[in-house]
């Protein structure tokens, strides 16, 4: 299999455990279904990859400002626009998703780099 394809599944894997995690210990995330979980954690993958970046781009002045807490905004920006996505993902108040993002980062972050899937060997 492609290995690009590969850490693409892994990091949805990853999206997903982190979204079912944040939704067992914070009042202010719930799914439907299963489904909408799984489809929370396709488009979470796809929006951290393919849009955060031009967002993160776009206001970058405003994270040199407020030292990198404004990161936190645009967090926050990419759930509501998964939650508007994915019918099933429900999301409470701001400052209630502020914390879920913070929790998804770490948990992202921390699970990322215990299951990063090994290089592989050039043909």
């Amino acid at each position: 299999m492609n290995s690009w394809l590969a850490g693409f599944f892994v990091y949805w894997a990853i999206n997903v455990a982190v979204l079912w995690g944040a939704g067992e210990l914070f009042r202010g995330l719930a799914f439907d279904s299963m489904t909408a979980l799984l489809k929370a954690g396709i488009w979470l993958a796809v929006i951290n990859s393919f849009l955060r970046p031009v967002f993160v781009l776009l206001t970058l002045p405003l994270t040199i400002i407020t030292l990198g807490l404004f990161l936190i905004v645009v967090n926050v920006i990419v759930l509501y626009l998964v939650e508007w996505l994915v019918s099933g993902m429900h999301l409470g108040g701001f400052w209630r998703t502020a914390l879920i993002s913070v929790f998804i980062s770490l948990g992202t972050m921390l699970l990322s780099k215990l299951f990063k899937p090994a290089p592989s060997e050039p043909a």
